[in-house]
């Protein structure tokens, strides 16, 4: 009886829903990060462009396929932003894969962005100093080093790369040789990425990207998106973010993170007061509504958004059938 209730269930939600244009075969593998609508040419004609998980960028006229163009590395997210006040304000496509972002413009290769590498811990640099003076054997380092991931730390790719070979004290030996002065420093990867307006909140106004990366930091780039403008530190790796506002005005970014809570940054600083989700996060957007791996969804209304963070609340809970995997 009760799985007959569950089918019924299903079919009535089918029901409240047109399908306004489907492709059953279209071949996508993407998630919301990856999908984004965009006036690529300046020409009023909005395309759908998706960064599918093949290393392609599919682009839709309307319902028919226009082109697909090649990437270097699996894409997480994709957006578009303006970059200058030039006219006529033309798009940049951004494309984030890995440590990097590629930037297009009408489609063609533009620039490439790369994430700067994070300097090493206080306490795993006078580690290395240590190995390369000789101070220390460097199986002693490689003990201490792995005493410090074993304590939560995120370790430099140099003492990763050490760590890996513990299975052979010659090799360690070797690779310390090898390495010796090298700076121990860690590149990280991005997660997710989003974008903010800088002055007005106009539909062709410059705009910043936004970018969240794996060691735990919120990256805001220059209006050209060749630089680095600010970097905010979070206590977990961020899975999803949203913006509102204005950059010279006022902003907000609401972040969701791995650890199952959502975070707020206003103007640049972390706020003390925090949400525990009741699951993990599966996407959030600009109206700061946050979407839970289970059935519920837990919606937060953005002029209220300063009570609720203090009160740790929801307004408008939804549950549905089916559980969620995506929202934009």
């Amino acid at each position: 009886m009760q799985r007959t209730r569950s089918i019924a269930a299903r079919e009535q939600a089918k029901q409240l829903w047109l399908d306004a244009w489907a492709d059953p075969v279209a071949g996508v593998k993407a998630f919301g990060n990856c999908i984004h609508t965009c006036n690529l040419y300046g020409d009023g004609d909005w395309r759908l462009v998706i960064a599918d998980a093949d290393k392609k960028i599919k682009v839709w006229k309307g319902t028919q396929k226009a082109s697909e163009h090649a990437l270097l590395d699996a894409p997480v997210a994709i957006t578009s932003f303006i970059a200058d006040a030039s006219q006529p304000r033309l798009p940049t496509l951004a494309v984030a894969a890995g440590a990097n972002i590629y930037m297009f413009k009408s489609l063609r290769p533009y620039y490439k962005f790369t994430l700067p590498a994070a300097d090493a811990a206080l306490a795993e640099d006078a580690i290395w100093k240590q190995v390369d003076a000789g101070s220390i054997a460097v199986t002693a380092g490689a003990q201490q080093l792995s005493q410090l991931q074993d304590k939560g730390m995120q370790l430099a790719a140099r003492s990763l790369q050490l760590l890996s070979l513990a299975d052979s004290e010659q090799a360690q030996h070797n690779f310390a040789a090898e390495s010796k002065g090298t700076a121990a420093s860690n590149l990280s990867s991005i997660t997710c990425m989003d974008v903010i307006k800088q002055a007005l909140d106009e539909p062709d106004a410059v705009s910043q990207l936004v970018v969240g990366t794996e060691d735990c930091r919120i990256l805001i780039l220059g209006s050209g998106g060749t630089a680095l403008d600010k970097s905010i530190m979070l206590p977990a790796p961020p899975a999803f973010l949203a913006t509102a506002g204005e950059l010279d005005v006022g902003y907000r970014v609401t972040v969701a993170a791995r650890d199952g809570r959502l975070y707020n940054i206003k103007n640049g600083n972390l706020s003390n007061s925090v949400i525990q989700l009741e699951a993990q996060p599966v996407g959030v957007v600009s109206e700061l509504p946050c979407a839970c791996a289970t059935s519920f969804t837990a919606c937060y209304k953005s002029h209220q958004l300063t009570q609720l963070l203090h009160c740790g609340v929801s307004f408008w809970p939804m549950t549905t059938d089916y559980l969620l995997k995506s929202v934009s």
